[in-house]
């Protein structure tokens, strides 16, 4: 078998390299010191291109100090201008350099660069080289990246997508849960505009809660973190949104099987004002209602219920002059799930009810405004607020009737958890040169947290008795963040980023306050190969504790108390990157990672409000995870994708648990492989195929006979491993005045592997435990069609 997938691998590296790519002028040049319209010259003999530009637009350019050997054209503008707010375009036989629109940010009007032999390449590329990044563990995604893999029920999935870099385990089969180099799940931050989003997903975790037809860019961090980025350990996604055309009025939709989706953009104001709107809805509600009459005439009950989920974004950008930009950003995303069962027992006189509703979701708005005081200096501020919430709410009801007597019993209880996140955020950007960029900011925060809201209700005539019981506990935190970050090239091969953060988090009647310093340094040893070493400490002071085996809605946020304080991560990544051109890039990257306040339930407890006192509830621990990350990619052409393998181990030691020793965490997946291939046949077709490998999880085995296994061995058994084949296929329809019409067709879980989505296990012939597993997502086809105007 090992022997069929290496052969493989080998054919699809093979058939990239053979691919036939088109090339840009190569440029060479060493200066000292030169102004910049020398070095336009020797773009101009160099390339045989004619260099235009107004004359004011070169004049705060300083001298250049920069050398090139062999290097594309597109790579060399990318170096000369970086830093300044210049945009290029090349077409016929003309270099024409303008003043980039510091606020214009629309995917529409992104420059292009053209070589002579008409070979296109987005300017975002140049950016995910991976020798020319700076940070290790960075990757950044388009919109189209993630729309180009196959998809879930019709629709592209933005943590799935994630899902498939290295470094990033998969967690529970088909729950969109994200498990960052050996962290939780709530160890990753997710900005959408500037605002933090609580709930990632939707119906348990089968779709996450990201509308991939907004998202323009988005900046995905494992490795190092920039100064700015603070409050989780384990990762950050930084979307940014489309804004909405200045020009003219587009849209369109997509009907799915269980969900479907319009967009809407255009000026309200020519050049001014702009917005742009999308709105996601599923109706799954009433493709349930035909189930459930079936289920309800089978079982002679009556069954009613419903689920949905919705997500709106919204973004409106006001241009108030070619140096300031207002943009308003508002995201709403909630689920309902609803079941009632009524049974009527004739024999016995008895009607019974019950009712079950929870309802879990977000939303958050931000007000950004960007100032650009001068080509050098750039401003941004944000205030933003986010609120999410988890509601549950469970009734039964008993009438019983006879021929003299009725009595009435009911008991009611409902369970109210979220969060409220105010936060204001000032930063600034200082490029004084192409060779230094330092920034800093601060931001302060105000969270409210709730997490146990729990009312009881019970009636019983037959005594009469009545009882209500309310248990509310509330908590205020606040949040102060100072950072400071420099950008600078030491020489031609060594450039470094450092920065410092410095974080205060107060909690009744207590500070903790917390230095965390980042620092990372990119050394080439030529125009083709890097090499990347950072560290970085960060600092998170609320966790969730799930109350079970899933993500549902039902886990709690909770702050640091006295019971945990303030989770702290060391990370140490290095790696070696190898970029032989535009087209291909290859890197190897290790880590290590050092966790300490990690919080988790104590033996027990009690996972549900029951009255005691959340801090009394939590145990403290600390966690340790390492490994290495293999990465090859191919970036244009008709075949496109890359393969990514993992090698990792991820271990959690708590002094309840395990006697004190490591022991490992849930998603412990030693080995994990990713394949994701694009190939475009031509403009109307495009296959899309990704596979993926990963061991298998961790559960802990408690048998009957041993009740107090889960406190001395937890994460005992380890689950069979995962894999899966997704594929998808686009068409697409061209049709007059821009308007495209796109068909798609996918299959997930393609050669209907049953991997575990629920695993349990049973006392069989004594004391000998035979685990079962439940397997929720056989072969699922699927098709959605798009329409765009």
């Amino acid at each position: 078998m090992l022997r069929i997938r290496t052969l493989i691998i080998l054919w699809l590296v093979s058939l990239c390299w053979n691919r036939g790519i088109a090339t840009e002028p190569v440029i060479t040049f060493s200066v000292r010191n030169m102004p910049i319209e020398q070095v336009l010259l020797l773009l101009e003999k160099q390339t045989s291109l004619q260099v235009s530009f107004e004359s004011s637009l070169l004049g705060q350019m300083r001298p250049v100090t920069l050398s090139v050997k062999k290097q594309t054209l597109s790579v060399c503008l990318y170096e000369l201008f970086q830093g300044y707010d210049i945009e290029w375009q090349v077409t016929d036989s003309y270099l024409v350099l303008k003043r980039r629109r510091f606020v214009d940010y629309s995917p529409k009007d992104s420059i292009k660069m053209v070589s002579l032999q008409e070979f296109v390449v987005e300017a975002d590329s140049l950016k995910r080289s991976l020798a020319l990044t700076d940070e290790p563990g960075k990757e950044l995604l388009s919109g189209n990246q993630i729309r180009r893999l196959p998809v879930f029920m019709g629709q592209p999935d933005l943590i799935k997508s994630l899902q498939h870099l290295p470094g990033v385990a998969t967690g529970t089969e088909g729950i969109s849960g994200m498990y960052v180099r050996g962290g939780n799940n709530d160890e990753n931050l997710f900005l959408i505009d500037g605002m933090p989003v609580y709930q990632i997903n939707h119906l348990g975790g089968l779709f996450s809660a990201f509308n991939s037809d907004v998202i323009d860019k988005l900046d995905f961090y494992k490795g190092f973190f920039p100064a700015r980025y603070e409050g989780r350990l384990s990762s950050v996604t930084d979307i940014q949104t489309k804004s909405g055309n200045m020009q003219s009025w587009h849209g369109g939709f997509n009907i799915g099987l269980i969900q479907g989706l319009l967009n809407l953009e255009g000026p309200l104001v020519k050049d001014k004002l702009s917005v742009h709107v999308s709105v996601r809805r599923t109706w799954a509600d009433l493709l349930a209602i035909p189930t459930l009459a079936i289920i309800s005439k089978i079982n002679k009950e009556t069954h009613t219920g419903r689920y949905s989920f919705h997500d709106i974004n919204a973004r409106m950008d006001y241009r108030h002059s070619d140096r300031s930009l207002w943009s308003l950003s508002v995201f709403s995303g909630d689920d309902v799930f609803s079941l009632t069962n009524k049974v009527n027992n004739n024999y016995a006189n008895v009607k019974e009810s019950n009712h079950y509703k929870v309802r879990w979701g977000n939303l958050a708005a931000s007000l950004n405004w960007r100032y650009r005081l001068s080509d050098h200096f750039h401003t941004l501020l944000t205030a933003s607020y986010t609120r999410y919430r988890s509601k549950l709410r469970y009734s039964d009801e008993t009438f019983s009737y006879g021929d003299d007597e009725r009595e009435r019993n009911s008991v009611v209880s409902s369970m109210v958890s979220g969060i409220d996140d105010g936060r204001i955020t000032a930063r600034f950007e200082y490029t004084p040169s192409s060779i230094h960029r330092f920034q800093g900011g601060v931001s302060t925060r105000l969270q409210a947290f709730r997490p146990e809201y729990e009312e009881l209700n019970q009636v019983e005539e037959s005594g009469p008795i009545q009882m209500r019981q309310k248990n509310v506990q509330r908590m205020l935190g606040n949040e102060t963040v100072l950072f400071v970050e420099d950008r600078f090239t030491l020489s031609e091969a060594l450039r470094i980023d450092a920065g410092i953060s410095l974080s205060s988090f107060y909690l009744d009647r207590t500070w903790y306050w917390s230095l965390q310093p980042r620092l990372s340094l990119r050394y080439l040893w030529n125009e083709q190969m890097s090499a990347k070493l950072a560290y970085s400490r960060m600092h998170q002071a609320v966790h969730l504790l799930p109350a079970s085996y899933l993500e549902l809605p039902t886990d709690i946020w909770l702050p640091s108390c006295s019971g945990v304080k303030p989770s702290v991560s060391d990370q140490v990544s290095a790696g070696v990157y190898f970029s032989p051109n535009r087209n291909y890039s290859f890197s190897m990257e290790g880590y290590f990672k050092y966790i300490q306040h990690l919080a988790d339930f104590k033996p027990w407890v009690n996972r549900y409000p029951d009255g005691m006192e959340w801090q009394e509830k939590l145990t403290e621990g600390i966690g340790r995870a390492y490994g290495l990350e293999w990465m090859a990619r191919k970036e244009t052409g008709k075949l496109t994708g890359w393969i990514g393998y993992t090698l990792s181990w991820s271990e959690r030691k708590f002094s309840a648990y395990n006697m004190g020793c490591y022991f490992p965490s849930r998603y412990d997946n030693r080995h994990k492989l990713n394949i994701v291939a694009s190939y475009r046949f031509n403009e109307k077709v495009e296959l899309n195929a990704s596979w993926f490998y990963s061991s298998g999880n961790w559960m802990t085995i408690v048998p009957d006979s041993h009740q107090d296994w889960a406190y001395l061995y937890r994460n005992n058994y380890q689950l069979p491993p995962n894999h899966r084949l997704d594929l998808g296929l686009n068409i697409y329809r061209k049709r007059k005045n821009g308007r495209m019409g796109i068909w798609n067709i996918s299959i997930y879980n393609a050669y209907c592997r049953k991997n575990p989505t629920i695993a349990w296990a049973e006392r069989s012939k004594g004391t000998w435990v035979k685990v079962r597993q439940l397997s929720l997502f056989p072969i699922i086809p699927s098709f959605s069609y798009t329409y765009k105007f």
